[in-house]
């Protein structure tokens, strides 16, 4: 049969073994001298004849392993059998067709037939035969040689129809199982990938889950720095006012009054670091406004070189000011730390970060061409530089994606620098970096400049001195420290005050009170109903007073509460006596809502 796993245009030997095919032709070689012995006595005949056909069958089958030639020749079993086919008939011919003879050569026809297993070889042998058979007779007409050798003519083509029907089929089986390996390739092909991109997106998803945990976790941690800032913000409030009472009572030049003043001005410190904690977990509230890119580096200086640790050296350079943007000053501030705290990670045994302020003009640099991001003609340039670790080109291009972090495991979020992007993006600005690996890392931010002189410190802190009143001021604080401060320095006032520590007997005063309450002055976080609740039911039932409410740490949107309207005050804490005051009198003082103004 033929071998499935060979093509028919390579057919298979002999019961598709070429070592059955040799063993065969060397077995038949081995037996040819026997056959001689059964010659007929007397015939036409000669024992080299035997010698010589036996020969060829051992060397055929001995060479046929070493010689190429003779191996690709044994499916056609040639030529030890073709000779065997040419004595068989010459010895018929020469003995007058003597039985012995004539029925060796049919039988030789018969047996070589059936052994060759190519088309070609068995047409061949076919034309061979039939070449022979008709020279012989052509030599010596008979009847009988034409009877005897033609017939054996319809084996040879029955035997290569039988061939061809066998190789068809071999085909199709062939054809089949390729067709079968085919689609068993492609479908393990498609399951290879299908398993390639489930693991991709189970990967994907791990990462995602990962990241929405540390999400939960930054949104926990932002939860508890505000409220930890809320309530120092009381602490702060209560210090200040206390401080300024404290102050009042003291002479001019006394050294007690520089202490308190000295314990006022770290309370404005303090409130200056809990505004930044606010941002920084971004629940403060985000107010635009003029600053000096210059006066924001300077403050934050010394708390940026506490961030750095002894090991780093701290270099600030600042530009010719003032050098004013508009922006959230927090955000600004939260903005400068993310960029040194990513420097110190980079310089993890030291070395020195340089902090630079400039003025950046496009007219210094050329037009602007199609590429180019910077479009406006003038920006406020931070420039950040470290002598750190540096990034290759492929961690640089990286840098501000969110959740993209080379450091280790537990050492980085991912967010710092995507913070610093989304910052300068919302300002329309522009981020920069250029680093490479062991050279360090250079950040350029660059602000959108405008002309204007922000308002110094100092000028917001001269607020002019206000007067008292005598109006009534309904006070609702739920801290009782706090809230005895307050009644405290608005009874000092002149003020008349009807202190509440919460809304539900805020509402009791005000409808048992005989004359009308003229401010409510509340806080806005509080147990049951908060500040902003208190101020609409204020609205409904008492529309002529005026509301002021104040808060350290105001979340009106993860508490689904309306905004604060706009005709209701708002004083965040912690203040001054004289903020509280001012604002106040500016509640009191202003024309009343016309009657059929909106509530």
């Amino acid at each position: 049969m033929l071998n499935a796993a060979q093509s028919p245009a390579t057919p298979a030997v002999f019961d598709g073994d070429p070592v059955v095919t040799r063993r065969i032709i060397f077995g038949v070689g081995l037996i040819y001298p026997l056959w001689y012995l059964a010659t007929p006595v007397g015939a036409r005949d000669a024992w080299w004849t035997w010698g010589v056909v036996s020969l060829v069958f051992l060397l055929t089958a001995g060479l046929a392993p070493r010689v190429p030639s003779l191996r690709r020749q044994l499916p056609n079993m040639f030529p030890g059998p073709w000779l065997s086919t040419l004595q068989v008939y010459l010895l018929a011919w020469l003995n007058d067709m003597h039985l012995f003879y004539t029925a060796g050569s049919v039988m030789s026809v018969v047996a070589i037939s059936a052994t060759i297993t190519t088309q070609v070889g068995l047409a061949s042998y076919g034309v061979f035969v039939s070449t022979l058979g008709l020279v012989l007779f052509v030599l010596d007409p008979d009847p009988i040689k034409a009877a005897c050798w033609f017939g054996v003519l319809p084996v040879v083509v029955i035997a290569y129809q039988r061939l061809t029907i066998r190789l068809s089929h071999a085909q199709m089986a062939d054809d089949y199982r390729y067709k079968l390996e085919y689609d068993v390739g492609a479908r393990t092909r498609e399951l290879s990938d299908a398993n390639v991109r489930l693991r991709r997106e189970m990967e994907e998803r791990a990462r995602l889950e990962e990241e929405l945990r540390l999400v939960h976790k930054l949104e926990a941690v932002g939860r508890l720095a505000g409220g930890v800032a809320h309530e120092f913000n009381n602490l702060l409030t209560r210090i200040r006012l206390y401080a300024e009472l404290a102050l009042d009572k003291e002479p001019p030049g006394s050294r007690v009054r520089e202490d308190v003043g000295e314990i006022q001005k770290a309370g404005r410190q303090a409130a200056v670091l809990t505004r930044q904690l606010l941002t920084f977990s971004r629940r403060g509230e985000v107010r635009s406004e003029l600053v000096d890119l210059n006066d924001v580096v300077e403050s934050t200086s010394s708390m940026l070189r506490h961030l750095l640790g002894e090991g780093t050296e701290l270099v600030v350079l600042l530009g010719d000011g003032p050098l004013a943007l508009v922006a959230d000053r927090g955000q600004t501030e939260h903005v400068l730390v993310n960029l040194v705290l990513n420097a110190r990670d980079a310089m993890p045994e030291g070395g020195r970060l340089t902090i630079e302020t400039s003025a950046w003009k496009r007219s210094d640099h050329g037009e602007a061409d199609l590429n180019d991001p910077l479009r406006q003609s003038e920006y406020v340039l931070l420039t950040v530089t470290d002598t750190g670790v540096g990034m290759d080109a492929q961690t640089s291009a990286r840098a501000f994606d969110p959740f993209f972090t080379s450091k280790s495991e537990n050492s980085g979020t991912g967010l710092g620098l995507s913070i610093v992007y989304g910052v300068l993006n919302q300002l329309g600005g522009h981020v920069r970096v250029s680093s490479e690996p062991g050279k360090g890392a250079r950040f350029e931010l660059y602000w959108p400049r405008t002309h204007g002189l922000p308002k110094e410190a100092s000028q917001e802190e001269a607020m002019p001195e206000v007067r008292g009143g005598d109006e009534r001021i309904l006070l609702v604080e739920d801290e009782a420290d706090l809230r005895q401060v307050l009644e405290r320095l608005l009874c000092a006032c002149g003020y008349t005050v009807l202190p509440a520590d919460n809304a539900t007997l805020a509402l009791r005063i005000v409808d048992e009170a005989t004359r009308p309450i003229d401010l409510l002055l509340s806080d806005v976080v509080m147990p049951g109903m908060n500040g902003l609740e208190l101020a609409e039911s204020m609205r409904v039932s008492a529309p002529n007073t005026r509301i002021l409410l104040m808060s350290g740490h105001l979340e009106p949107r993860e508490r689904n509460q309306p905004a604060i309207p706009p005709d209701v005050d708002f004083l965040a804490k912690p203040f001054e006596a004289n903020d509280l005051l001012h604002k106040i009198r500016e509640a009191l003082d202003r024309p009343e809502r016309p009657a059929d103004s909106p509530g």
